[in-house]
This record gives C-alpha cells, sequence and structure tokens, in this order.
C-alpha cells in the first residue's frame, strides 16, 4: 500500500496509534483506545486494510507497526508546504 493510496480515515489511525493509541476488536468492530481512555469505533475494513498492508500488527489488540510509522512520516513529509 502507498502513502498515497491511503484514506483520510486510515491516516487518522495511523496518527492515533502513533500516539501511543490501541486498538482492539470487540464483536467484529474494530475500537481505538485513546490514552485520555476515550473509545471511538473505527472501520473494520480501514484496520484490515492497513493490517494486510502491514502498517498494524497485532492479534486481538493491535498497534503501529514500524512500517506504519514509515509511512505516517512520509505522509506527513509529503503533505508539509515545502519552504523555498
Amino acid at each position: 500500500m502507498s502513502v498515497a493510496s491511503l484514506t483520510p480515515s486510515q491516516i487518522s489511525i495511523l496518527k492515533e496509534l502513533a500516539g501511543g493509541a490501541l486498538g482492539y476488536y470487540r464483536d467484529d468492530v474494530c475500537v481505538l483506545l485513546y490514552l485520555l481512555f476515550a473509545e471511538q469505533d473505527i472501520s473494520l475494513s480501514d484496520v484490515l486494510a492497513l493490517e494486510h498492508a502491514g502498517l498494524l500488527v497485532g492479534g486481538s489488540m493491535f498497534e503501529i507497526s514500524d512500517a506504519g510509522r514509515q509511512a505516517l512520516a512520509e505522509w506527513q513529509a509529503s503533505s508539509s508546504p515545502q519552504s523555498l
């Protein structure tokens, strides 16, 4: 999966997980656990796509992988305005 093909919701998932959030599966729903203990349901298809691409790792719990961190860094670098 190239960085350019990541959807806004997938980028959002990677950002949250890079910030220390963890996720888990509950009755076929993926839930992001934030450090402040709030929960947010997220799209199962987005998580499965990120997992399939190697950007997330885990089993019943999931977190961002090193490849996911690299993809997020590439996305952030490509979306930052270039200084002249």
